[in-house]
């Protein structure tokens, strides 16, 4: 039998009055409520959700009850102020793209006791982030012609890591050791190796995808904010409808599990 764990959660930026979301085969219901959020990420050092209200700059923990808590407050400036929150899995701190309706430029870090550093200035439009195995945060540029950014650990400042790329926003690794983006000014799927250099293309076809994730099994999913579906690939390349029915769908969490044992448990 088949289980959803508590933090394979669907976000979506609006509420969902009067839509009817469908997974096939997985019980759905609502979970949590926080204002305007932009992403969703799990924290395997807590164990919980870790989310953001995009407009009041205030960082959430989110428990398996759906008890939600303030983690910390940034100084908010009204529609589209932050971008995140991405969790590096080894340290669980976290990290929020300052972006500030187009004009920010920088990327924050919040640890377990709440203290908000900056990490990095000078990234035009940064939204979303992510964490590589060796603790390396890469950074999207949501520009027409974009970029991807590189902050080492110890570093002074961002470095250009990947070109090629058009409104690019959600990234993740894949369980190939590349960084998959979702590039939402072509509406695909790019790619690029470690190495850095320009983005070929993946794959195609999607809907404005807003977010890229993998399961513990190398699938990809791909959440269209267009027509609120999520697409599923195989490793094959085989592309099917896993849900539908979202309203607005941003994030789902990088840690996502997908098969169990029980079927008690439902997703948001």
């Amino acid at each position: 039998m088949r289980r959803v764990l508590f933090w394979t959660a669907v976000l979506v930026f609006a509420p969902q009055l009067g839509a009817t979301p469908i997974v096939p085969g997985y019980p759905i219901r609502p979970f949590a409520a926080v204002d305007q959020p932009r992403n969703i990420a799990f924290d395997p050092t807590t164990g919980s959700l870790v989310t953001l209200g995009r407009d009041n700059g205030e960082l959430y923990t989110i428990d398996s009850d759906g008890t939600v808590s303030m983690k910390a407050q940034f100084e908010p400036t009204g529609h589209a102020a932050f971008v995140g929150p991405t969790v590096d899995p080894q340290t669980g701190e976290v990290y929020i793209s300052d972006y500030q309706t187009g004009t920010g430029n920088r990327v924050l870090k919040v640890n377990s006791d709440g203290e908000v550093d900056v990490v990095a200035t000078g990234i035009p439009r940064p939204t979303s982030t992510a964490t590589g195995p060796d603790g390396t945060v890469y950074v999207a540029n949501y520009e027409p012609v974009g970029m991807i950014y590189r902050i080492e650990p110890g570093d002074e400042g961002p470095e250009p890591f990947a070109t090629g790329v058009s409104l690019p926003d959600g990234i993740a690794f894949g369980p190939d050791g590349q960084l998959y983006i979702a590039n939402r000014g072509t509406h695909s799927i790019k790619i690029v190796g470690i190495e850095g250099g320009e983005a070929r293309e993946y794959m195609n076809g999607f809907r404005n995808p807003m977010s890229v994730v993998f399961d513990e099994r190398g699938r990809m999913f791909v959440l269209n904010f267009n027509d609120g579906t999520i697409s599923k690939v195989e490793r094959s390349g085989t592309v099917t409808i896993f849900g539908s029915g979202f309203v607005a769908p941003v994030a789902w969490p990088s840690a996502v599990t997908t098969t169990s044992t029980s079927p008690t448990a439902a997703p948001v």
